[in-house]
């Protein structure tokens, strides 16, 4: 299934960039393989207004873009005790991954060739953004409240419409109150080389020492795996069947083996 690029901006003096733009990817032999381009001006009519398309277009992207960082992280599922829809909680909070790439395409510099870039790492996730903060700006200034200084207004204000920044500024903050509530290390912010850099830290007990060691965390729980969950987990890399892991875990009830045994003790995370 291709996924679809949308091309923002509706303004006719930029109809012509924007055709010669989607005529590059659907040309390009691996663009056009993998991925659609999305005109506003190629919408039928609709009953719809005008602006509210242009403004649902804008929050799927947004949303297929952090679905996919989303995929690529760890995340413990619970129980349905409480509904029928089994929680989902992620290691980075949803929302502070989601100002981080939201603030990436807003504040970018489009004038670079370097892209935007989200990389994974053992302790960390990183975000870097092609330019510079304003001069008025410093990382350091950014964990006080501050003005919000758009370096791309056209694609700021249809993100403040679709509710994924905010205008007064306060986005940085509420990142970094997020990552405190869900007790992670506070998050980075550096400039290097033209390259405006978020660092969100994931929590220690992904790197909390050898696999195997049984060291305990402040609240005496468990901050490493079991050397019986590495057998497991080793199996589970070998496309071992459920009866297999079972047979080595000694259980022969799959529903307390799934919830004893392959879940994690508080604070553990799962790649």
């Amino acid at each position: 299934m291709k996924q679809s690029i949308f091309i923002s901006s509706v303004q006719k003096e930029l109809a012509e960039e924007r055709r010669a733009l989607k005529s590059y990817i659907l040309g390009d032999a691996l663009l056009g393989r993998f991925f659609d381009v999305f005109l506003f001006e190629d919408m039928p009519a609709v009953d719809r207004r005008a602006d509210k398309v242009y403004l649902d277009q804008v929050d799927r992207c947004v949303d297929q873009a952090l679905g996919f960082v989303m995929s690529k992280i760890a995340a413990s599922v619970g129980t349905r005790a409480e509904s029928s829809q089994a929680p989902v909680t992620y290691e980075f909070p949803r929302a502070a991954v989601a100002e981080a790439i939201v603030n990436a395409v807003a504040h970018r510099d489009y004038a670079s060739n370097a892209s935007v870039q989200v990389m994974l790492f053992a302790d960390r996730l990183e975000v870097w953004t092609p330019g510079e903060l304003p001069p008025s700006l410093t990382p350091a200034s950014l964990r006080l409240p501050h003005a919000s200084i758009p370096r791309n207004p056209l694609l700021a204000e249809p993100l403040f419409l679709t509710r994924h920044i905010e205008k007064a500024g306060t986005g940085i903050l509420d990142m970094i109150g997020l990552c405190k509530a869900a007790k992670l290390r506070p998050p980075e912010f550096r400039q290097e080389r033209g390259q405006f850099i978020q660092t969100l830290w994931r929590p220690t007990s992904v790197v909390g020492g050898p696999v195997g060691a049984q060291s305990k965390g402040p609240e005496g729980t468990k901050s490493a795996l079991s050397r019986r969950q590495v057998e497991i987990l080793r199996k589970c890399l070998s496309d071992s069947t459920l009866v297999e892991l079972m047979t080595l875990a000694g259980r022969s009830d799959r529903t307390k083996f799934r919830h004893q045994v392959l879940a994690p003790p508080d604070g553990i995370w799962f790649d």
